[in-house]
């Protein structure tokens, strides 16, 4: 995801795919519209 769309809401995100580097190939990245968002990122659990 290289962008989240939208003003007092969200409308889309623009996605593209990255390289071996890791970086993301612009020329193609593409919208997906949505309404809601939800991000991981990666945690585990404490187990006592």
């Amino acid at each position: 995801m290289t962008e989240i769309v939208g003003r007092d809401r969200v409308e889309g995100v623009v996605v593209a795919p990255v390289d071996s580097t890791r970086v993301p190939d612009q020329k193609r990245a593409f919208r997906i519209d949505c309404d809601t968002l939800v991000l991981s990122v990666g945690l585990i659990p404490e187990n006592e």
